[in-house]
C-alpha cells in the first residue's frame, strides 16, 4: 500500500498547484485589461452629466515620468448650476510607475501649498462606495492669489479602492501583480465653494465615468474585448 502513497500524493500536489496558478493573474489577461482600458479612458465624452468639457493637456514631464497607459485631463463647467472642475484620469500599466504621484508630492513641487489636514471622505454612487482623499493647496506671489481642493483616490485592480501612496507601493513590490498596473481618479475644484457644492460636483464628475471606474478595479482576467 505504502508505495502508491508517494504517487498519489505528487499527483494531488500538481492538481493543487495547477488550481492555484489558474488564479493567479497572466501577463496576456493585463494586456488585453490594459488595452480595454486605454479605449475606454480615451472615449470619455465632452459632455457630462449637463458638463461641457475643455481639454487640458498634463504636462510633458508628468507623462514622461508617469509612462501612463492612458492619461486624460479635461476641465468641465456647467452652465445651469454654475458648477465646475477639473477631471483626471491617469492609468498606468506598471503599478511602480505610479509611486510618488499624488497630490501631498505634486502640488508642492509645482509651487502649491498644502492648507490645512488631508480628510479622507466618502462618496456613495448608486451601490458604489468610493472613498477620496481631499487635499487644500494655496497659491501666493506679490500680485497674484489662487487656492483649490483635490479630491483624489487609487482604482487598483482585483484590490478596489485605496487612498494612501503605501498601498500603492505594497502592489508594486509585489512582482506577481504589479503588471495589472493601477489608476488615479482626481477632481479639483475652486476652494470658494462651499463644501456641500464642492462635493455636488464631485458626484456630478464621477457618476458618468462609474462604468468606467468599476473596470479599473476589476478582475483583469474577466474583461472581454
Amino acid at each position: 500500500m505504502n508505495k502508491f502513497i508517494a504517487p498519489i500524493f505528487s499527483a494531488a500536489l500538481l492538481v493543487g498547484l495547477y488550481l492555484e496558478n489558474r488564479t493567479h493573474p497572466r501577463l496576456e489577461d493585463a494586456e488585453l485589461f490594459h488595452a480595454v482600458v486605454k479605449r475606454k479612458i480615451d472615449a470619455i465624452p465632452y459632455k457630462l452629466s449637463g458638463y461641457e468639457g475643455t481639454d487640458r493637456p498634463l504636462p510633458k514631464e508628468a507623462v514622461v515620468l508617469l509612462r501612463p497607459n492612458a492619461h486624460f485631463s479635461r476641465s468641465y463647467s456647467n452652465k445651469s448650476n454654475g458648477r465646475s472642475a477639473s477631471l483626471m484620469v491617469i492609468q498606468c500599466a506598471d503599478s511602480g510607475d505610479m509611486g510618488g504621484h499624488y497630490p501631498p508630492v505634486c502640488y508642492p513641487a509645482n509651487g502649491w501649498t498644502e492648507q490645512g489636514g488631508e480628510e479622507r471622505v466618502v462618496f456613495t454612487i448608486g451601490d458604489t462606495v468610493i472613498p477620496m482623499m481631499r487635499y487644500e493647496f494655496a497659491q501666493q506671489s506679490f500680485d497674484h492669489a489662487a487656492a483649490m481642493t483635490v479630491y483624489d483616490v487609487f482604482v487598483l485592480p482585483r484590490k478596489g479602492f485605496a487612498t494612501d501612496m503605501m498601498s500603492i507601493r505594497r502592489v508594486a513590490a509585489n512582482y506577481s501583480v504589479r503588471f495589472l498596473g493601477a489608476a488615479q481618479v482626481q477632481i479639483v475644484v475652486d476652494s470658494t465653494a462651499d463644501r456641500s457644492e464642492q462635493e455636488a460636483t464631485v458626484v456630478d464628475l464621477l457618476t458618468p465615468i462609474l462604468p468606467i471606474i468599476k473596470l479599473l478595479e476589476s478582475d483583469p482576467g474577466t474583461v472581454k474585448s
